[in-house]
């Protein structure tokens, strides 16, 4: 396996960037994890995150996938051979940064075929028998020093895409309700950073809550919705999750209006604890995962099987939910942030709606 390269001289030492075709590198790649025996530590890599792994093997799979930064892999004197500007791999080749991306590449070969694997050329950036302490300081000069991008900020960038999937229709869906006449009307924080006081849930929370009830695989409905007529493929997948009929659609009106009848029904059983976020939860996070996870589930089923999804449905359940508070707070000394307050708020939802279902 002979690839042409370029040389890059650094204060650390000379880097070569070259490519290398994705089957090649699965074919001689290794990581050295770090552990230790004893008292002793040896290797550089973290342990890796087997969700990372699929979700980079989902992402493999879907038409406009990419992987446009360097896979950092480093050579020890028999691992290769220079002449002029090639460089010949004759042994193993070590990875210093992007050990996700190549057991991700690795895990999508095994599942959907090497084929998918030869769409890819990978950039490399080739370190030539760097130390340990070496390799341990450019993993962790890369990985410590950056910064996870906010979830919201990502969820956001796919407004400025004309395509239809599922994250812009959740984008789109948020965003019309934060500036439309809704009660999350300057609610939302967009980018997910505060910019007034007014601001209580972020865009990242309002979308990753919602999407397992339109997707359990949103990257494959994404890649399904590039086709002219994806209707018919989408009715093939997750038929369980409860709002896909407005995906399949792309109805974003009718889920304007039903997230409209939902929370304006809440802001009216509840005016001052929906207002006030700085005293209650129920505009925030725990009130809002409580509510859209799991229990607003059998609250829709019921009301598509009853053809009723009117504010006055809602309406019912939240008041018969704040008889059952019986005057106990909507604050965050009752309802702790987490998973326990919002399992509480689920739990009062669900009681609720069970004893006035056969009535509405």
């Amino acid at each position: 396996m002979i690839y042409k390269f370029i040389s890059v001289e650094q204060p650390i030492g000379e880097f070569l960037l070259c490519v290398i075709p994705a089957i090649d590198l699965l074919n001689i790649y290794s990581i050295n994890r770090r552990e230790y025996t004893g008292d002793k530590g040896e290797g550089n890599q973290r342990q890796f995150s087997s969700l990372r792994v699929k979700e980079i093997a989902e992402f493999v799979n879907t038409s406009d996938s990419s992987f446009p930064t360097s896979i950092v892999i480093a050579l020890d004197e028999s691992d290769y051979k220079i002449q002029n500007n090639e460089i010949e791999l004759v042994g193993r080749a070590e990875i210093i940064d992007g050990q996700h991306r190549i057991l991700g590449l690795d895990l999508a070969k095994d599942k959907y075929g090497v084929d998918v694997i030869n769409q890819f050329n990978l950039p490399c950036l080739v370190m030539l028998e760097p130390t340990e302490e070496q390799k341990a300081f450019v993993f962790a000069t890369i990985n410590g020093k950056q910064q996870k991008v906010n979830s919201s900020v990502i969820y956001d960038l796919f407004g400025v895409s004309d395509s239809k999937d599922p994250f812009t229709l959740l984008h789109s869906l948020a965003r019309t309700l934060n500036f439309d006449n809704s009660p999350f009307e300057g609610r939302i924080k967009m980018l997910g950073t505060k910019t007034n006081d007014s601001e209580s849930l972020s865009q990242g929370t309002f979308i990753k809550t919602l999407i397992p009830h339109f997707s359990k695989n949103p990257l494959r409905d994404r890649d399904i919705m590039r086709k002219k007529s994806y209707s018919e493929f989408l009715l093939n997948y997750d038929k369980d999750c409860i709002l896909r009929p407005y995906l399949i659609d792309y109805n974003l009106k009718g889920l304007v209006t039903l997230f409209k009848n939902i929370f304006g029904a809440i802001e009216e059983v509840w005016p001052d604890e929906w207002v006030n976020h700085n005293e209650f939860i129920l505009s925030k996070t725990t009130g809002y995962i409580g509510l859209m996870k799991k229990a607003i589930i059998p609250i829709l089923k019921h009301g598509f099987e009853t053809k009723n999804l009117r504010k006055d449905y809602f309406k019912v359940i939240f008041n018969q939910m704040k008889i059952d508070l019986n005057d106990t707070p909507l604050t965050k000394e009752v309802f702790n942030p987490g998973s326990i307050g919002e399992k509480k708020i689920e739990d009062f939802v669900l009681g609720a709606f069970n004893k006035v279902k056969n009535s509405v």
